[in-house]
Protein backbone atom coordinates (compact mmCIF):
# COMPACT_ATOMS: atom_id res chain seq x y z
CA UNK A 1 0.00 0.00 0.00
CA UNK A 2 2.84 2.39 0.72
CA UNK A 3 4.28 2.18 -2.64
CA UNK A 4 1.54 2.15 -4.39
CA UNK A 5 0.39 5.51 -2.37
CA UNK A 6 3.87 6.81 -3.53
CA UNK A 7 3.31 5.72 -7.03
CA UNK A 8 0.12 8.08 -6.93
CA UNK A 9 1.43 10.92 -5.47
CA UNK A 10 4.28 10.98 -8.05
CA UNK A 11 1.71 10.74 -10.79
CA UNK A 12 -0.56 13.01 -9.49
CA UNK A 13 3.08 15.57 -9.14
CA UNK A 14 3.88 14.93 -12.95
CA UNK A 15 0.65 15.61 -13.76
CA UNK A 16 0.66 18.65 -11.97
CA UNK A 17 3.99 19.75 -13.89
CA UNK A 18 2.89 18.58 -17.22
CA UNK A 19 -0.25 20.73 -16.69
CA UNK A 20 1.55 24.15 -16.08
CA UNK A 21 4.64 22.88 -18.53
CA UNK A 22 1.70 22.84 -21.10
CA UNK A 23 -0.41 25.67 -20.25
CA UNK A 24 2.34 27.93 -19.79
CA UNK A 25 3.40 27.07 -23.09
CA UNK A 26 0.52 27.26 -24.79
CA UNK A 27 0.38 31.29 -23.12
CA UNK A 28 3.86 31.82 -24.61
CA UNK A 29 2.73 30.59 -28.10
CA UNK A 30 -0.25 32.57 -27.74
CA UNK A 31 1.87 36.32 -27.02
CA UNK A 32 4.01 35.15 -29.65
CA UNK A 33 0.97 34.88 -32.42
CA UNK A 34 -0.38 37.80 -30.57
CA UNK A 35 2.68 39.88 -30.77
CA UNK A 36 4.01 38.30 -34.90
CA UNK A 37 0.07 39.68 -35.67
CA UNK A 38 0.19 43.20 -34.78
CA UNK A 39 3.55 43.49 -36.37
CA UNK A 40 2.37 42.06 -39.36
CA UNK A 41 -0.80 44.02 -38.91
CA UNK A 42 1.76 47.70 -38.76
CA UNK A 43 4.22 46.30 -40.48
CA UNK A 44 1.97 44.87 -43.05
CA UNK A 45 0.86 48.86 -43.92
CA UNK A 46 3.05 49.74 -47.38
CA UNK A 47 4.06 53.16 -47.29
CA UNK A 48 2.44 55.58 -49.58
CA UNK A 49 -0.42 57.02 -51.45
CA UNK A 50 -4.21 55.36 -52.39
CA UNK A 51 -6.79 57.76 -54.32
CA UNK A 52 -10.21 57.23 -52.81
CA UNK A 53 -12.56 59.24 -54.24
CA UNK A 54 -13.66 62.57 -56.15
CA UNK A 55 -16.91 64.70 -56.35
CA UNK A 56 -17.67 68.23 -57.60
CA UNK A 57 -17.43 70.47 -54.65
CA UNK A 58 -19.67 73.73 -54.52
CA UNK A 59 -19.48 76.46 -52.77
CA UNK A 60 -18.86 75.84 -48.32
CA UNK A 61 -19.88 79.59 -47.50
CA UNK A 62 -23.22 80.50 -46.18
CA UNK A 63 -23.65 83.79 -48.35
CA UNK A 64 -23.58 84.52 -52.32
CA UNK A 65 -21.56 87.66 -51.43
CA UNK A 66 -18.65 85.21 -49.35
CA UNK A 67 -18.73 83.19 -52.46
CA UNK A 68 -18.55 85.28 -55.06
CA UNK A 69 -15.27 87.39 -53.19
CA UNK A 70 -13.65 83.40 -52.12
CA UNK A 71 -14.87 80.95 -54.76
CA UNK A 72 -14.74 80.72 -58.33
CA UNK A 73 -17.67 81.23 -60.74
CA UNK A 74 -20.44 78.65 -61.42
CA UNK A 75 -19.80 79.73 -65.05
CA UNK A 76 -15.70 80.04 -65.16
CA UNK A 77 -14.94 76.72 -64.50
CA UNK A 78 -15.58 73.43 -61.74
CA UNK A 79 -14.11 72.66 -58.98
CA UNK A 80 -13.10 69.22 -58.03
CA UNK A 81 -12.37 67.89 -54.54
CA UNK A 82 -10.06 64.69 -54.00
CA UNK A 83 -9.57 62.58 -51.04
CA UNK A 84 -6.26 60.25 -50.62
CA UNK A 85 -5.36 57.95 -48.04
CA UNK A 86 -1.87 58.10 -46.89
CA UNK A 87 -0.33 55.45 -44.83
CA UNK A 88 3.40 56.65 -43.37
CA UNK A 89 5.54 54.58 -40.92
CA UNK A 90 2.15 52.49 -40.14
CA UNK A 91 -0.10 55.65 -39.49
CA UNK A 92 -3.40 56.19 -42.26
CA UNK A 93 -4.29 59.69 -42.56
CA UNK A 94 -6.56 61.29 -45.12
CA UNK A 95 -5.56 64.10 -47.90
CA UNK A 96 -7.47 66.17 -49.41
CA UNK A 97 -6.15 68.37 -52.70
CA UNK A 98 -9.13 70.88 -54.29
CA UNK A 99 -8.60 71.21 -58.46
CA UNK A 100 -10.24 74.31 -60.31
CA UNK A 101 -10.45 73.42 -64.06
CA UNK A 102 -11.53 76.20 -66.30
CA UNK A 103 -14.57 75.32 -68.89
CA UNK A 104 -12.13 76.88 -71.86
CA UNK A 105 -9.34 73.94 -70.86
CA UNK A 106 -11.77 70.83 -71.07
CA UNK A 107 -10.97 68.13 -73.67
CA UNK A 108 -7.16 70.39 -74.45
CA UNK A 109 -3.72 70.36 -73.25
CA UNK A 110 -2.99 72.64 -70.12
CA UNK A 111 -0.81 73.64 -67.45
CA UNK A 112 -0.72 72.75 -64.60
CA UNK A 113 0.01 75.21 -61.22
CA UNK A 114 -0.18 73.25 -57.40
CA UNK A 115 -0.28 76.33 -55.07
CA UNK A 116 0.14 75.29 -51.64
CA UNK A 117 -1.19 77.38 -48.74
CA UNK A 118 0.43 79.20 -45.61
CA UNK A 119 1.34 77.60 -41.90
CA UNK A 120 -1.87 77.46 -40.02
CA UNK A 121 -4.81 77.55 -43.13
CA UNK A 122 -6.05 74.89 -45.60
CA UNK A 123 -5.86 74.61 -49.40
CA UNK A 124 -9.72 75.54 -49.29
CA UNK A 125 -8.84 78.93 -47.40
CA UNK A 126 -5.79 79.73 -49.79
CA UNK A 127 -7.91 79.25 -52.75
CA UNK A 128 -9.88 82.23 -51.41
CA UNK A 129 -7.40 84.12 -50.21
CA UNK A 130 -5.36 84.24 -53.93
CA UNK A 131 -8.11 83.45 -56.40
CA UNK A 132 -5.65 82.18 -58.95
CA UNK A 133 -8.96 81.46 -60.99
CA UNK A 134 -8.91 84.82 -62.50
CA UNK A 135 -5.83 84.65 -63.67
CA UNK A 136 -6.78 81.02 -65.54
CA UNK A 137 -9.89 82.60 -67.13
CA UNK A 138 -8.81 86.16 -67.66
CA UNK A 139 -10.43 88.00 -65.48
CA UNK A 140 -7.17 89.37 -63.98
CA UNK A 141 -6.74 91.44 -61.17
CA UNK A 142 -6.19 95.21 -60.51
CA UNK A 143 -3.96 96.42 -58.09
CA UNK A 144 -2.22 100.12 -57.02
CA UNK A 145 1.17 100.71 -58.67
CA UNK A 146 3.48 103.27 -56.67
CA UNK A 147 4.14 106.61 -58.23
CA UNK A 148 6.61 109.74 -57.28
CA UNK A 149 4.10 111.28 -55.19
CA UNK A 150 1.61 108.66 -54.39
CA UNK A 151 3.95 105.08 -52.27
CA UNK A 152 2.54 102.36 -50.59
CA UNK A 153 3.04 102.13 -47.09
CA UNK A 154 2.52 98.95 -44.53
CA UNK A 155 1.99 98.94 -40.89
CA UNK A 156 -0.18 96.50 -39.96
CA UNK A 157 -2.98 94.43 -41.39
CA UNK A 158 -5.39 96.98 -40.28
CA UNK A 159 -3.17 100.13 -41.30
CA UNK A 160 -1.68 99.88 -44.98
CA UNK A 161 -2.17 101.61 -48.07
CA UNK A 162 -1.07 104.59 -50.27
CA UNK A 163 0.06 108.00 -48.62
CA UNK A 164 1.72 111.10 -50.86
CA UNK A 165 4.69 113.45 -49.93
CA UNK A 166 2.82 114.87 -47.02
CA UNK A 167 1.59 111.85 -45.09
CA UNK A 168 -1.54 111.76 -46.03
CA UNK A 169 -3.66 109.22 -47.79
CA UNK A 170 -4.02 108.99 -51.70
CA UNK A 171 -5.33 107.29 -54.40
CA UNK A 172 -2.80 104.95 -56.07
CA UNK A 173 -2.56 104.69 -60.24
CA UNK A 174 -4.96 101.23 -61.17
CA UNK A 175 -3.01 98.75 -63.16
CA UNK A 176 -4.87 95.55 -64.65
CA UNK A 177 -2.70 92.07 -64.37
CA UNK A 178 -2.08 90.74 -67.67
CA UNK A 179 -1.38 87.32 -66.75
CA UNK A 180 -0.82 83.93 -68.45
CA UNK A 181 -4.07 82.37 -68.60
CA UNK A 182 -5.78 78.73 -69.42
CA UNK A 183 -4.10 76.27 -66.74
CA UNK A 184 -5.67 74.41 -64.06
CA UNK A 185 -5.08 75.09 -60.25
CA UNK A 186 -4.75 72.82 -57.36
CA UNK A 187 -4.98 73.94 -54.06
CA UNK A 188 -3.90 70.71 -51.63
CA UNK A 189 -4.17 70.69 -48.11
CA UNK A 190 -1.34 70.06 -45.69
CA UNK A 191 -2.09 67.58 -42.68
CA UNK A 192 -4.04 68.56 -40.12
CA UNK A 193 -1.66 69.24 -36.62
CA UNK A 194 -0.95 66.80 -34.52
CA UNK A 195 -4.20 65.52 -32.23
CA UNK A 196 -6.64 66.47 -35.19
CA UNK A 197 -8.80 64.36 -36.93
CA UNK A 198 -7.47 63.83 -40.37
CA UNK A 199 -10.85 62.64 -41.73
CA UNK A 200 -12.76 65.56 -41.73
CA UNK A 201 -13.34 68.04 -44.64
CA UNK A 202 -10.67 70.97 -45.05
CA UNK A 203 -13.24 73.86 -44.08
CA UNK A 204 -13.41 78.10 -44.26
CA UNK A 205 -11.42 79.54 -41.70
CA UNK A 206 -13.76 80.35 -39.19
CA UNK A 207 -14.42 76.66 -39.32
CA UNK A 208 -11.20 75.36 -38.19
CA UNK A 209 -10.64 78.14 -35.71
CA UNK A 210 -13.50 76.95 -33.89
CA UNK A 211 -12.34 73.71 -34.54
CA UNK A 212 -9.17 74.53 -33.10
CA UNK A 213 -7.55 73.08 -36.20
CA UNK A 214 -4.14 73.90 -38.05
CA UNK A 215 -2.43 73.08 -41.09
CA UNK A 216 1.21 72.15 -42.02
CA UNK A 217 3.60 71.19 -44.53
CA UNK A 218 6.49 68.87 -43.45
CA UNK A 219 9.10 71.31 -45.11
CA UNK A 220 12.22 69.98 -43.79
CA UNK A 221 12.51 72.03 -39.99
CA UNK A 222 12.98 70.36 -36.79
CA UNK A 223 10.65 69.88 -34.83
CA UNK A 224 7.77 68.52 -37.38
CA UNK A 225 5.88 71.93 -38.19
CA UNK A 226 2.41 71.43 -36.60
CA UNK A 227 3.79 68.02 -34.88
CA UNK A 228 7.05 69.09 -32.65
CA UNK A 229 5.95 68.62 -29.19
CA UNK A 230 5.53 71.49 -26.91
CA UNK A 231 7.50 73.61 -29.53
CA UNK A 232 6.77 76.66 -27.81
CA UNK A 233 8.28 75.93 -24.48
CA UNK A 234 10.71 72.88 -25.07
CA UNK A 235 11.53 73.71 -28.77
CA UNK A 236 14.47 70.66 -29.32
CA UNK A 237 16.02 71.68 -33.04
CA UNK A 238 17.00 68.10 -33.31
CA UNK A 239 14.41 66.69 -33.14
CA UNK A 240 14.92 64.06 -36.51
CA UNK A 241 11.09 62.76 -36.32
CA UNK A 242 8.75 63.50 -39.72
CA UNK A 243 5.13 62.49 -39.46
CA UNK A 244 4.19 62.38 -42.90
CA UNK A 245 5.58 62.31 -46.67
CA UNK A 246 4.37 65.74 -48.33
CA UNK A 247 6.95 65.84 -51.13
CA UNK A 248 5.66 62.04 -52.02
CA UNK A 249 1.98 63.93 -51.69
CA UNK A 250 2.86 66.19 -54.67
CA UNK A 251 4.20 63.59 -56.59
CA UNK A 252 0.84 61.45 -56.44
CA UNK A 253 -1.40 64.48 -57.13
CA UNK A 254 0.36 65.02 -59.89
CA UNK A 255 0.30 61.32 -60.90
CA UNK A 256 -3.41 61.34 -60.37
CA UNK A 257 -4.26 64.18 -62.34
CA UNK A 258 -1.49 62.61 -65.45
CA UNK A 259 -3.61 58.86 -64.97
CA UNK A 260 -6.75 60.23 -65.35
CA UNK A 261 -8.98 58.98 -67.85
CA UNK A 262 -12.04 61.41 -67.92
CA UNK A 263 -13.28 64.68 -69.76
CA UNK A 264 -13.34 66.70 -67.46
CA UNK A 265 -9.42 67.27 -66.80
CA UNK A 266 -7.37 68.17 -69.74
CA UNK A 267 -3.89 66.43 -70.78
CA UNK A 268 -1.25 67.87 -68.35
CA UNK A 269 1.28 69.50 -70.06
CA UNK A 270 3.82 70.64 -67.46
CA UNK A 271 3.60 71.43 -63.81
CA UNK A 272 4.53 74.53 -62.10
CA UNK A 273 5.18 74.36 -58.16
CA UNK A 274 4.26 77.23 -55.82
CA UNK A 275 3.67 78.40 -52.46
CA UNK A 276 3.59 80.82 -49.37
CA UNK A 277 5.31 80.78 -46.67
CA UNK A 278 5.14 77.59 -44.69
CA UNK A 279 4.32 76.69 -48.51
CA UNK A 280 6.84 78.45 -49.86
CA UNK A 281 8.95 76.17 -47.94
CA UNK A 282 7.29 73.08 -49.55
CA UNK A 283 7.69 74.23 -52.69
CA UNK A 284 11.81 74.35 -52.26
CA UNK A 285 11.75 70.87 -50.80
CA UNK A 286 9.73 69.49 -53.44
CA UNK A 287 11.99 71.08 -56.10
CA UNK A 288 14.96 69.27 -54.20
CA UNK A 289 13.59 65.94 -55.51
CA UNK A 290 12.68 66.86 -59.04
CA UNK A 291 14.48 64.03 -61.20
CA UNK A 292 14.51 61.59 -57.97
CA UNK A 293 13.45 58.12 -59.58
CA UNK A 294 11.46 57.64 -56.16
CA UNK A 295 9.10 60.29 -57.48
CA UNK A 296 8.41 59.69 -60.81
CA UNK A 297 5.93 62.52 -61.15
CA UNK A 298 7.80 65.48 -60.11
CA UNK A 299 9.87 64.90 -63.25
CA UNK A 300 7.22 67.34 -64.94
CA UNK A 301 7.76 70.18 -62.74
CA UNK A 302 9.22 72.90 -64.71
CA UNK A 303 9.20 75.91 -62.71
CA UNK A 304 9.09 76.72 -58.91
CA UNK A 305 7.24 79.90 -57.28
CA UNK A 306 8.66 80.74 -53.65
CA UNK A 307 6.75 83.66 -52.08
CA UNK A 308 7.73 84.99 -48.82
CA UNK A 309 10.33 82.01 -47.66
CA UNK A 310 13.48 83.70 -48.97
CA UNK A 311 15.37 80.21 -47.19
CA UNK A 312 15.09 76.86 -47.58
CA UNK A 313 15.24 74.41 -44.22
CA UNK A 314 18.75 74.13 -42.90
CA UNK A 315 18.29 70.91 -42.64
CA UNK A 316 17.16 70.06 -46.55
CA UNK A 317 20.20 72.19 -47.54
CA UNK A 318 22.61 70.13 -45.65
CA UNK A 319 21.10 67.08 -45.40
CA UNK A 320 20.81 66.48 -41.89
CA UNK A 321 18.20 64.76 -39.09
CA UNK A 322 17.47 62.44 -41.70
CA UNK A 323 16.08 64.67 -44.38
CA UNK A 324 17.71 64.26 -48.55
CA UNK A 325 20.29 66.93 -49.22
CA UNK A 326 18.67 69.60 -51.94
CA UNK A 327 20.43 67.83 -54.86
CA UNK A 328 17.54 68.61 -57.86
CA UNK A 329 18.35 66.08 -60.91
CA UNK A 330 16.33 68.11 -63.45
CA UNK A 331 16.87 71.80 -64.32
CA UNK A 332 13.90 74.18 -64.20
CA UNK A 333 13.11 78.13 -63.69
CA UNK A 334 13.63 79.53 -60.22
CA UNK A 335 11.37 82.50 -59.00
CA UNK A 336 11.37 83.88 -55.10
CA UNK A 337 9.60 87.04 -54.07
CA UNK A 338 10.53 88.20 -50.89
CA UNK A 339 10.60 90.99 -47.97
CA UNK A 340 13.56 92.33 -46.50
CA UNK A 341 14.03 95.58 -44.18
CA UNK A 342 12.19 94.35 -41.38
CA UNK A 343 13.97 93.37 -37.87
CA UNK A 344 12.66 89.88 -37.73
CA UNK A 345 13.35 88.11 -34.57
CA UNK A 346 16.39 85.44 -34.82
CA UNK A 347 15.60 83.16 -31.64
CA UNK A 348 15.36 79.34 -30.70
CA UNK A 349 12.53 80.15 -28.91
CA UNK A 350 9.33 81.57 -30.16
CA UNK A 351 8.60 84.81 -28.38
CA UNK A 352 11.49 87.02 -28.16
CA UNK A 353 12.13 90.50 -29.48
CA UNK A 354 16.43 89.97 -30.10
CA UNK A 355 18.41 89.25 -31.18
CA UNK A 356 17.25 90.56 -34.59
CA UNK A 357 18.05 89.96 -38.33
CA UNK A 358 17.06 91.41 -41.76
CA UNK A 359 13.81 89.70 -43.15
CA UNK A 360 10.05 90.22 -43.54
CA UNK A 361 9.22 89.74 -39.75
CA UNK A 362 8.85 86.42 -39.98
CA UNK A 363 11.36 84.75 -42.54
CA UNK A 364 15.00 86.02 -42.51
CA UNK A 365 16.75 87.13 -45.52
CA UNK A 366 20.31 85.81 -43.53
CA UNK A 367 23.70 85.97 -44.34
CA UNK A 368 25.61 83.52 -45.83
CA UNK A 369 27.47 80.99 -44.20
CA UNK A 370 25.01 81.48 -41.11
CA UNK A 371 22.44 79.84 -39.43
CA UNK A 372 18.93 81.75 -38.70
CA UNK A 373 15.62 81.07 -37.52
CA UNK A 374 12.72 81.16 -38.91
CA UNK A 375 10.21 83.46 -36.16
CA UNK A 376 6.64 81.62 -35.69
CA UNK A 377 5.61 79.15 -33.01
CA UNK A 378 6.85 76.06 -35.90
CA UNK A 379 10.41 78.00 -35.52
CA UNK A 380 12.93 75.89 -37.34
CA UNK A 381 16.60 76.86 -38.79
CA UNK A 382 16.83 78.37 -42.42
CA UNK A 383 19.89 78.63 -44.99
CA UNK A 384 20.17 82.23 -46.19
CA UNK A 385 18.86 83.35 -49.45
CA UNK A 386 21.19 83.94 -51.44
CA UNK A 387 22.53 80.09 -50.55
CA UNK A 388 19.43 78.87 -51.23
CA UNK A 389 18.36 80.75 -54.65
CA UNK A 390 22.43 79.47 -55.63
CA UNK A 391 21.52 75.87 -54.81
CA UNK A 392 18.40 75.31 -57.71
CA UNK A 393 21.29 77.90 -59.85
CA UNK A 394 24.19 75.85 -59.13
CA UNK A 395 22.52 72.25 -60.27
CA UNK A 396 21.14 73.79 -63.61
CA UNK A 397 24.60 75.09 -64.26
CA UNK A 398 25.72 71.45 -63.48
CA UNK A 399 23.37 70.01 -65.55
CA UNK A 400 23.39 72.17 -68.58
CA UNK A 401 27.16 71.91 -68.38
CA UNK A 402 26.86 68.50 -70.56
CA UNK A 403 24.89 70.10 -73.37
CA UNK A 404 27.08 71.44 -75.86
CA UNK A 405 25.97 74.73 -76.39
CA UNK A 406 26.04 75.74 -72.94
CA UNK A 407 26.73 79.55 -71.74
CA UNK A 408 27.19 80.76 -68.41
CA UNK A 409 24.44 82.45 -67.21
CA UNK A 410 24.39 86.33 -67.19
CA UNK A 411 23.70 87.91 -64.08
CA UNK A 412 21.86 91.69 -63.78
CA UNK A 413 20.78 93.57 -60.34
CA UNK A 414 17.99 96.26 -61.09
CA UNK A 415 15.82 98.58 -59.12
CA UNK A 416 11.78 98.32 -60.08
CA UNK A 417 9.87 100.84 -58.98
CA UNK A 418 10.62 102.53 -55.41
CA UNK A 419 10.81 99.14 -52.82
CA UNK A 420 11.65 96.44 -54.88
CA UNK A 421 15.14 95.15 -56.48
CA UNK A 422 15.53 92.40 -58.78
CA UNK A 423 18.36 89.88 -59.21
CA UNK A 424 18.37 87.70 -62.69
CA UNK A 425 20.49 84.77 -63.46
CA UNK A 426 19.53 84.53 -67.36
CA UNK A 427 21.14 81.13 -69.54
CA UNK A 428 21.53 82.54 -73.37
CA UNK A 429 19.06 80.36 -75.45
CA UNK A 430 18.57 77.91 -72.54
CA UNK A 431 15.40 80.25 -71.23
CA UNK A 432 14.30 77.17 -69.20
CA UNK A 433 16.70 77.61 -66.54
CA UNK A 434 16.32 81.03 -65.71
CA UNK A 435 16.51 82.04 -61.94
CA UNK A 436 15.38 85.28 -60.37
CA UNK A 437 15.10 87.07 -57.04
CA UNK A 438 12.18 89.82 -56.54
CA UNK A 439 13.24 91.54 -53.20
CA UNK A 440 10.92 94.42 -51.63
CA UNK A 441 12.54 96.83 -49.03
CA UNK A 442 11.19 97.72 -46.76
CA UNK A 443 8.84 94.35 -47.18
CA UNK A 444 6.71 92.22 -44.83
CA UNK A 445 5.38 88.65 -44.43
CA UNK A 446 1.79 88.86 -43.59
CA UNK A 447 0.77 90.90 -47.20
CA UNK A 448 3.03 88.34 -49.11
CA UNK A 449 5.81 91.02 -49.75
CA UNK A 450 4.14 93.64 -51.75
CA UNK A 451 5.37 96.81 -51.79
CA UNK A 452 3.23 98.86 -54.72
CA UNK A 453 5.93 98.24 -57.49
CA UNK A 454 4.90 94.76 -59.11
CA UNK A 455 1.79 92.24 -58.39
CA UNK A 456 3.00 89.26 -57.05
CA UNK A 457 1.44 86.74 -58.62
CA UNK A 458 1.28 88.40 -62.11
CA UNK A 459 4.87 88.20 -61.85
CA UNK A 460 5.26 84.87 -60.59
CA UNK A 461 3.16 83.17 -62.85
CA UNK A 462 4.53 85.18 -66.09
CA UNK A 463 8.18 83.90 -65.37
CA UNK A 464 7.16 80.29 -64.84
CA UNK A 465 4.48 79.82 -67.56
CA UNK A 466 5.65 82.17 -70.04
CA UNK A 467 8.66 80.63 -71.78
CA UNK A 468 9.29 77.49 -74.00
CA UNK A 469 10.29 74.39 -72.91
CA UNK A 470 12.98 73.83 -74.83
CA UNK A 471 14.23 70.59 -72.75
CA UNK A 472 11.02 69.12 -73.94
CA UNK A 473 12.18 65.76 -74.11
CA UNK A 474 12.36 65.30 -70.42
CA UNK A 475 9.28 66.29 -70.08
CA UNK A 476 7.96 63.54 -72.15
CA UNK A 477 9.65 61.05 -71.09
CA UNK A 478 8.57 61.71 -67.59
CA UNK A 479 4.58 61.49 -68.42
CA UNK A 480 4.83 58.35 -70.58
CA UNK A 481 6.74 56.67 -67.11
CA UNK A 482 3.64 57.84 -65.24
CA UNK A 483 1.02 57.07 -67.67
CA UNK A 484 2.72 53.44 -67.74
CA UNK A 485 2.90 53.18 -63.68
CA UNK A 486 -0.76 52.56 -63.23
CA UNK A 487 -0.04 54.43 -60.02
CA UNK A 488 -3.76 55.36 -59.47
CA UNK A 489 -7.11 53.38 -59.19
CA UNK A 490 -10.48 55.48 -61.13
CA UNK A 491 -12.01 57.76 -58.23
CA UNK A 492 -14.91 57.06 -56.71
CA UNK A 493 -17.83 59.82 -56.16
CA UNK A 494 -17.02 60.77 -52.81
CA UNK A 495 -19.66 60.89 -49.99
CA UNK A 496 -20.78 63.73 -47.88
CA UNK A 497 -18.72 65.11 -45.68
CA UNK A 498 -18.95 63.45 -41.99
CA UNK A 499 -20.24 65.61 -39.16
CA UNK A 500 -17.71 67.70 -36.98
CA UNK A 501 -18.38 66.74 -33.67
CA UNK A 502 -16.22 68.95 -32.50
CA UNK A 503 -17.45 71.92 -34.15
CA UNK A 504 -20.81 71.26 -32.80
CA UNK A 505 -19.24 70.85 -29.31
CA UNK A 506 -17.77 73.68 -29.53
CA UNK A 507 -20.70 75.69 -31.56
CA UNK A 508 -23.27 74.15 -28.51
CA UNK A 509 -20.40 75.17 -25.48
CA UNK A 510 -20.16 78.76 -26.99
CA UNK A 511 -24.31 79.08 -26.75
CA UNK A 512 -24.77 77.73 -23.92
CA UNK A 513 -22.25 79.66 -21.97
CA UNK A 514 -23.74 82.67 -23.68
CA UNK A 515 -27.08 81.53 -22.48
CA UNK A 516 -26.19 81.10 -18.88
CA UNK A 517 -24.21 84.43 -18.79
CA UNK A 518 -27.21 86.57 -20.35
CA UNK A 519 -29.23 84.57 -17.86
CA UNK A 520 -27.22 85.29 -14.75
CA UNK A 521 -27.02 89.00 -16.25
CA UNK A 522 -31.04 89.63 -16.51
CA UNK A 523 -31.23 88.02 -13.42
CA UNK A 524 -29.15 89.42 -11.06
CA UNK A 525 -29.58 92.84 -13.20
CA UNK A 526 -33.25 92.50 -11.96
CA UNK A 527 -32.34 92.11 -8.24
CA UNK A 528 -29.96 94.96 -8.21
CA UNK A 529 -32.53 97.04 -10.08
CA UNK A 530 -35.14 96.10 -7.42
CA UNK A 531 -32.83 96.28 -4.34
CA UNK A 532 -31.38 99.42 -5.87
CA UNK A 533 -35.20 100.70 -5.76
CA UNK A 534 -35.81 99.59 -2.49
CA UNK A 535 -32.78 101.01 -0.38
CA UNK A 536 -33.33 104.49 -2.39
CA UNK A 537 -36.90 104.26 -0.98
CA UNK A 538 -35.21 103.54 2.43
CA UNK A 539 -33.36 106.27 2.14
CA UNK A 540 -36.25 109.05 1.78
CA UNK A 541 -37.95 107.26 4.74
CA UNK A 542 -35.39 108.68 6.99
CA UNK A 543 -35.78 112.34 5.15
CA UNK A 544 -39.29 112.96 4.61
CA UNK A 545 -42.13 112.27 7.19
CA UNK A 546 -45.58 112.49 5.89
CA UNK A 547 -49.12 112.95 8.80
CA UNK A 548 -51.01 110.23 8.61
CA UNK A 549 -54.63 109.55 9.31
CA UNK A 550 -54.75 109.49 12.83
CA UNK A 551 -57.51 106.52 12.16
CA UNK A 552 -55.23 104.39 10.33
CA UNK A 553 -53.18 101.66 11.55
CA UNK A 554 -49.97 101.98 10.19
CA UNK A 555 -47.00 103.65 12.43
CA UNK A 556 -46.90 107.30 12.13
CA UNK A 557 -43.09 106.96 11.22
CA UNK A 558 -43.73 104.74 8.29
CA UNK A 559 -43.18 106.81 5.09
CA UNK A 560 -45.53 105.67 2.48
CA UNK A 561 -44.32 106.09 -1.40
CA UNK A 562 -47.02 108.97 -3.25
CA UNK A 563 -47.99 106.37 -6.15
CA UNK A 564 -48.71 103.18 -3.84
CA UNK A 565 -52.09 102.80 -2.16
CA UNK A 566 -52.52 101.18 1.72
CA UNK A 567 -53.20 97.94 0.38
CA UNK A 568 -49.95 97.32 -1.48
CA UNK A 569 -47.84 98.57 1.63
CA UNK A 570 -45.99 95.83 3.61
CA UNK A 571 -45.33 96.87 6.73
CA UNK A 572 -41.14 97.02 7.27
CA UNK A 573 -40.54 98.76 3.77
CA UNK A 574 -39.90 96.07 2.14
CA UNK A 575 -42.02 94.29 -1.01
Amino acid sequence: MGIFGLFLAHLVAANQIYDKVCFGGMKIILILLCCCFFVARVHGKKDGFELECKSVAKCIYSTKQECDKMWPLDNSGTVYMYKSKEVFNGKTYSRFFHVFVPKEVKEQSAPLVIYLHGGYVNGLIAMGNFRLDKYSTGQQETWGKNTASCKYFYESRKSNGYKDLHGNLCEPTQMKTDAPTGFVIVYPSGLVDSGGDTSLYPSPLATELLSGRGYHWEDGRSPSPGWGIDRKKNNNPNDPLQYRDDVGFINHIIETLINEKSTSMPKIEKVIVGGTSNGGLMTQRVGCHVGDPKYPGLGMITALMVNVAAGMSNNVYKGLLGRARCNPQKSMRVIYTSGAGTPTPDCKQYGCKSPTTDGDGIVPIGTAGKLHNLYSPALGALASHNESMHTFLSANIKLLQKKTKFNWPEKSVEKLGSFATITKFNFKNMEFANVASFVTNPGFHMNNGFGGDFNIFETMLKFALDFDVVDSTNLKSSSERILKSECCSPAKECPPPPTNWALVGGILGVFGTCLVCCGCCFYFGRRYIILEDIYARERNMGKRHIELDSKSDVPLDQYIPPHLNYDQLVIGGHW
